[in-house]
């Protein structure tokens, strides 16, 4: 459920002074000394603003030892951070002071053949490049000025101002990174959506939810945003070379004119992506797809449980590839 939060607080002058005196050290390096002690911990002390604020990301799956994380956790969290404050300066800092100011929600599947990985994030180059206010990202295609987050070929983005939206295989951002792989992490995909200081900002205003660990740390909350956010990219429907989709679709009890209309459409999305076949037009210059007729499209192919993106026909692979994304949410919903 959980994968990474981050706290700030602010310190008084008073309070740097008597951390500083404690530790015996300046207060630059005294962060490296609490994180010695608490591993899962990263904290950064720094004068903001003429204000002193401490800043945590905690490792939520480093912390616990386990990737499976859940509601019935939050007191081991809880009660971890406790010491960290208490061992900084129980005086002047407690974990009360500490606001919760980023979560990164998180569910892994295992996918193990590295050839399925690779033609997934192949397809998933195919999906919206835009919705709502999310914009996708990948390397090749977008400016490094124009993106916070460093993605790879086997990764998809899709950001807003407030909340990234982020699909990626573990063991390649390990290797890019050059850290270690955990036994937790062998042939995953990491399906991730990541909230940010304004969004959570938002929700208090607007919604009245303080920003804290206990109102965020909840199943419900976690199914809600990931479902939410990721099945109007990803669908639910599996994935399928065109001949094994035409038998699915020729079985099935759809109208005849039906069954013509969602083959072609599988036909135009693979020669383009779902966004490009938005704007395709007819022989009389209308949209082929209008909103009705695409949003029909797709209402069709998920009761068929067949993803809109088709796996290319010369693709050497199986013709059949389980969606990944239809996984985790049924096991995050079965535990």
């Amino acid at each position: 459920m959980i994968h990474t939060l981050q706290f700030y607080c602010q310190l008084s002058n008073a309070s740097i002074n008597l951390i500083s005196d404690r530790f015996g050290e300046t207060i630059q390096l005294i962060p490296l000394q609490i994180d010695d002690i608490f591993t899962a911990c990263s904290t950064t002390i720094i004068k903001k603003y003429n204000q002193w604020r401490l800043y945590t990301i905690v490792d939520v799956v480093k912390l616990l030892q386990r990737s499976d994380i859940e509601e019935s956790d939050l007191p081991e969290i809880e009660s971890y951070l406790k010491r960290y404050t208490n061992f900084i300066n129980g005086i002047w800092l407690n974990y009360h002071d500490l606001t919760l100011i980023r979560i990164d929600y998180r569910y892994d599947v295992i996918v193990k053949e590295i050839k399925e990985r690779e033609i997934l994030f192949k397809l998933y180059k195919k999906t919206l490049e835009q919705y709502g206010y999310k914009r996708k990202f990948n390397k090749k295609e977008s400016d490094e000025e124009d993106i916070k987050y460093k993605t790879y070929d086997t990764s998809i983005y899709f950001n807003t101002l407030s909340t990234v939206t982020v699909a990626y295989d573990k063991v390649t951002q390990r290797k890019e990174t050059s850290t270690n792989l955990e036994s937790y992490e062998e042939n995953v995909i990491r399906f991730e959506f990541r909230i940010m200081n304004s969004h959570l900002n938002n929700k208090k205003y607007k919604n009245k939810i303080e920003k804290t660990l206990k109102n965020y740390f909840k199943q419900e909350l976690f199914l809600n945003y990931m479902k939410s956010n990721f099945e109007p990219l990803f669908y639910k429907g599996d994935y399928f070379k065109i001949f094994r989709a035409d038998t699915i679709i020729n079985n099935s009890s759809l109208k005849d004119k039906d069954k013509v209309l969602i083959r072609q459409f599988l036909i135009d999305v693979s020669e383009n992506n779902l966004s490009q076949v938005k704007k395709i037009k007819n022989m009389n210059k209308n949209l082929k797809y209008n909103k009705y007729k695409f949003h029909k499209c797709i209402k069709m192919l998920n009761s068929l449980k067949i993803n809109p993106i088709l796996i290319p026909k010369n693709e050497a692979c199986n013709s059949f590839i389980a969606n990944p994304y239809k996984l985790g949410i049924e096991e995050v919903y079965v535990a």
